[in-house]
C-alpha cells in the first residue's frame, strides 16, 4: 500500500510541474518572451554588470546604491536592444541574481540597496 502511494504521489507532482511548465511557457510565448534569448540577454547583462561594478563600485555598501543608478540605464538598454520590455522590478530581479551569482554583493546587501534607491525616488517626487 506504501508504495502505490508514493508511486501515485509522484506521478501527481510530476503532472502538476509539466502542467506548469507547459503554461508557463505558453504565456511567455503569449506576451512576446523568448526564453532563449532572453537567456542570451541574461547572460550579456551578466557580463556588463560585473564589469561595470568592478569599475565603479568600491565595495562600499554605502555607496552601492549609486552604482546600481548608473548600471540600471546600461541594463535597460541592453534589454530593450533586445527586443524585450522588462519593468523596473523584473529589471532588479535580473542584475540582483547576476550581482550575487558572481559574489559582488550578497542578495541581502543588494535588496537594501534597491529598496533605499526606491525610498530616495519616492522622496525626490515629493
Amino acid at each position: 500500500m506504501s508504495s502505490l502511494f508514493w508511486a501515485g504521489t509522484l506521478i501527481m507532482l510530476g503532472t502538476n510541474i509539466f502542467v506548469l511548465t507547459w503554461i508557463f511557457r505558453r504565456k511567455l510565448m503569449a506576451s512576446g518572451i523568448d526564453l532563449g534569448r532572453l537567456k542570451e540577454v541574461s547572460m550579456l547583462v551578466s557580463e556588463r554588470a560585473g564589469e561595470y561594478l568592478r569599475a565603479n563600485w568600491s565595495g562600499n555598501t554605502d555607496e552601492l546604491p549609486n552604482a546600481l543608478r548608473g548600471l540600471m540605464p546600461i541594463v535597460a538598454g541592453i534589454v530593450s536592444a533586445s527586443g524585450h520590455t522588462l519593468d523596473d522590478r523584473t529589471l532588479e530581479q535580473l542584475l540582483k541574481i547576476s550581482i550575487a551569482g558572481q559574489r559582488l554583493a550578497t542578495r541581502a546587501e543588494l535588496d537594501r540597496a534597491f529598496d533605499r534607491m526606491r525610498a530616495d525616488a519616492k522622496a525626490a517626487a515629493a
